[in-house]
């Protein structure tokens, strides 16, 4: 297989994985965030169930920023927000550009080394708590995905950053072609606050 050929199935691989991860979660929102090369930052490799355009304020992140991604990386350990307004208190930046009712977990991605953090959102209509099974799936995710960037990484074929993250639709292991968000509603100027509205709550599993 040529290096282009190994690079695209490496993708593949990574992008199922990845959205293996998220569906188990029953997350309405899925990021996957990788340190770059002095692992001094984190950049948003690849966004399911929303567009590139939703997370254009955080594309990338400091890893000493006071953020959950960078925390669950930066402390090897997932960070869990149950409410906006735990964000609001814990994480008042993101709080700023991510002003929405939701709940999210930070997990890290690591392997033989730190390779970067899983972060899921659900809307609110979740229950405020995490169970260990659903940590467990989180986790289990998360080994996955390790074993596959750092099977990349052996052969030279790591993600690069770019300047927007690759997207998946919701409900597919696929590569969107196209847009995947709705337009924007009457009720909200911002696609991501419309289709927020518009999740149906879950229960853990």
């Amino acid at each position: 297989m040529t290096g282009a050929g190994a690079g695209a199935a490496d993708a593949e691989a990574l992008d199922a994985a990845f959205a293996d991860a998220v569906r188990r979660a029953s997350a309405g929102i899925g990021a996957l965030y990788l340190l770059t090369p002095d692992e001094e930052q984190l950049f948003l490799d690849v966004l399911y169930g929303a567009p590139a355009e939703f997370a254009a304020p955080w594309v990338r992140i400091p890893v000493t920023a006071p953020a959950p991604v960078a925390d669950a990386v930066r402390e090897d350990r997932m960070v869990w927000v149950a409410t906006q307004e735990e964000t609001a208190r814990r994480y008042p930046r993101t709080a700023m550009v991510l002003p929405y009712p939701l709940a999210l977990a930070a997990a890290p991605v690591s392997g033989i080394r730190r390779r970067g953090v899983l972060l899921l959102m659900w809307p609110a209509t979740r229950p405020p708590y995490m169970t260990q099974r659903e940590r467990g799936h989180i986790m289990s995710s998360c080994g996955r995905l390790a074993r596959l960037l750092e099977e990349a990484f052996a052969h030279g074929r790591f993600p690069a950053p770019r300047d927007l993250p690759r997207t998946l639709p919701a409900g597919s292991g696929r590569r969107a072609a196209g847009p995947l968000w709705p337009p924007p509603t009457s009720s909200s100027a911002c696609p991501a606050a419309a289709a927020l509205s518009t999740w149906r709550g879950t229960s853990p599993t």
